[in-house]
Formats: structure tokens, sequence, C-alpha cells
């Protein structure tokens, strides 16, 4: 048994120095650096793609709602402008103060009860 397991580390030791002949660390260097290179170009290839053209990768959401207010304020505003209200005169009303009387008092209250009656 110990000479099998003896042979097969002679074995695995002639196997790495043939796989070490081909191979070198300047070459295994120079394969890592090639596939990081490559690593790298797919990234950044990704982000080119994940990212939409004409926008930034922050939207601020406050900005928006805040001109999206003003834009609303404005349009507010137009449709005001084109209201056409009517004139108020510039000299005083006088008042008119009419005595309370309990035969005013029930024709108001008689009045009030029948556009009461009306808006149900």
């Amino acid at each position: 048994m110990n000479g099998q397991a003896f042979n097969a580390l002679k074995s695995a030791t002639s196997a790495l120095k043939n796989v070490h002949k081909e191979l070198d660390v300047d070459s295994v260097q120079d394969i890592m650096d090639d596939l990081a290179e490559q690593h790298e170009l797919s990234n950044e290839i990704a982000n080119a793609i994940s990212n939409p053209v004409g926008f930034g990768a922050e939207i601020d959401e406050f900005e928006l709602e805040n001109e999206l207010a003003q834009l609303e304020q404005e349009e507010l505003s137009k449709e005001m402008a084109k209201i056409n209200l009517p004139t108020v005169p510039a000299h005083s009303v006088p008042a008119y103060a009419q005595p309370a009387t309990a035969s005013t008092s029930k024709a108001k209250n008689d009045q009030l009860a029948e556009l009461e009656k009306w808006a149900s």
C-alpha cells in the first residue's frame, strides 16, 4: 500500500513538472491581466447599456414635484386671467337698515323655511 501511494505521488509530481514546463509565472500573470482587462471592459459595457442616454443617474423627486407645482400654478393663473369679473362701484353704497319687527322676522323665517324645503 505504501508503494502504491509512493507511485501515485511520483506520477503526480511528474504531471506537475510537465504542466510547469508549459507555464511560467509571467505567462500566468499575463493571462490574469488579460482576464482583468476583459472583465473591466465587460463592466463598462454593462454600465453603458443600463444607463439611459440623456438622463442623470439620480432623479430628484422633490425638485420634480416643485416644478410640477409651478407649472400647475402658472396654468391656474392663466385660467384665472381669462375670467371676467363684474366691476365694483368705486363710491360707497349707503347702508339700508330696517328695524326688525315681529312680522319681518316671521316673513324671513318663512322664506328661509321655503328655501330649506326647496334645497332638500
